[in-house]
């Protein structure tokens, strides 16, 4: 039974799903679960510990919280739900990014109560691939969490005094790094003035006062800040500098550009908004002052954002057709690609494979989105049987002067590490015996490299891999 129910009212087109995806560290993130319509989590508050179940039917927000930190954390259900976001100031102009915010406007910018176990989440995503820094939080928190009251079955962050106790190696253990780790306790030492300085981070000062005291941390640079600013304090001006990959990614999108400095990453908004960008790099959080800066630099959060749901939606839930007769392929609004038919024997081929006697069918075209070279870092390549087929027992097929690949449970922020140039233009996404299941379908503008015993890839001499 719950200590407390609330009802909120959510926009129209509002979505908790897509609004909290950012905030999960992985599907099976131990402190935050999300199904259709439905969210759980466990949080640690200053009255004690708390769980939410938060259920939506269309847009009537059902919030039942549990535990002795119920009764501190209910009341900021509204803005940890994104509610008091303002996504109205955000008007993309031209090309994907309108064609995809007006096909997804349900996505808000959440604002944690309490900050310190996001701080932790982006530390551990500090120079290591998702599925690494996912796998970590999760011993972190069956190792050091505590169950959480009331009757989702999930567990609390760690205590920040129980972190700041434990030694480095007992962190590293749990698939730590060093450096994270030291970071980490770092982080707990100071947390009470962390969530003092996240509770006052509203408006430029209060945000630059945050963005000033996490700095202040050995180990916590802008990359971290921005990237708790703009998932877990709504600041849809957050800034993201540091990253990889980013701005390449954003560069494409926006102006199908396929390398791009982090300068011309923030100089794109400016070129594409409306309103100039006065914000420079030399920001620490990114953030401005005045209402023309703050909507043009929010663009890039919310073009981030859109992104993010553009991924996620591939494990949303679709049509179901019988695959031994026909797909009736939901389309996003491209046009559609080339040689379809060919790719649907594939998935029916698969489909035995996977065990799935209906395939919910979600086909997605990224607008041939072309993926660059990347370098792969010693333990950063995780080796999934998708992978090990597209390596070993490669289904090509020619088409004039194109190669086509299809590779199992291989999506392109993977096969980007085994070709120079690939080029999406079909994915599909269906349940599967151990999991979900994707199969892609890739255009090649570059030959795969000979296999021989271990793989080798490009850009990569001399890193170790698991084949």
């Amino acid at each position: 039974m719950a200590d407390i129910t609330v009802e909120l009212e959510a926009p129209e087109a509002y979505d908790l799903r897509r609004t909290m995806a950012a905030s999960r560290m992985g599907k099976y993130d131990p402190t935050l679960r999300l199904e259709n319509g439905a969210m759980a989590l466990a949080l640690g508050t200053p009255e004690g510990a708390a769980s939410l179940a938060v259920e939506q039917r269309g847009r009537k927000l059902t919030v039942h919280g549990f535990g002795e930190g119920a009764p501190w954390l209910v009341p900021h259900a509204s803005k940890l739900l994104g509610l008091e976001d303002k996504p109205e100031t955000f008007e993309p102009d031209r090309g994907v990014v309108r064609k995809l915010w007006r096909q997804y406007p349900g996505i808000y910018l959440p604002t944690f109560p309490r900050i310190v176990h996001r701080v932790v989440q982006v530390t551990l995503l500090q120079l290591v691939t998702w599925q690494e820094a996912c796998s970590s939080w999760g011993k972190l928190v069956r190792k050091l969490g505590a169950p959480v009251p009331g009757p989702v079955a999930l567990r609390l962050p760690p205590d920040p005094r129980t972190l700041a106790s434990t030694p480095d190696y007992a962190l590293v253990a749990l698939g730590v790094r060093p450096k994270q780790a030291r970071t980490i306790r770092r982080v707990a030492k100071y947390a009470s003035r962390i969530e003092e300085a996240a509770s006052a981070s509203t408006g430029s000062t209060g945000a630059e006062t945050f963005a000033q005291r996490l700095a202040a941390i050995h180990g916590i640079g802008p990359w971290t800040i921005a990237y708790v600013q703009g998932t877990a304090l709504g600041a849809g001006d957050a800034l993201l500098l540091g990253d990889y990959n980013l701005p390449n990614t954003i560069a494409y999108l926006l102006a199908g550009e396929e390398r791009a400095s982090e300068e011309r990453m923030v100089e794109l908004p400016r070129a594409l908004s409306r309103t100039p960008l006065s914000c420079d790099t030399s920001c620490v959080d990114a953030r401005c002052d005045g209402p023309e800066t703050r909507a043009s630099t929010g663009a890039l959060m919310r073009r981030l954002a859109i992104i993010i749901a553009v991924l996620a939606v591939t494990s949303a839930t679709s049509s179901v057709q019988d695959s031994s007769t026909h797909v009736n392929a939901s389309r996003v609004d491209w046009d559609p690609q080339p040689n379809l038919p060919d790719v649907m024997k594939e998935v029916v081929r698969w489909k035995t494979l996977v065990g799935t006697d209906t395939i919910p069918q979600q086909d997605f075209s990224f607008g041939e989105l072309e993926l660059a070279p990347r370098a792969i870092y010693p333990g950063h390549l995780h080796p999934s049987p998708g992978m090990y087929d597209l390596l070993e027992g490669r289904v090509e097929s020619t088409v004039g002067d194109e190669t086509f690949i299809a590779a199992l449970d291989t999506p392109p922020n993977t096969m980007h590490h085994m070709v120079k140039h690939a080029r999406t233009v079909w994915a599909w996404w269906a349940p599967g015996r151990g999991g979900s299941v994707m199969a892609t379908r890739y255009r090649l503008t570059e030959p795969l490299p000979e296999q021989s015993g271990k793989a080798r890839f490009p850009d990569a001499p001399g890193a170790p891999h698991a084949y």
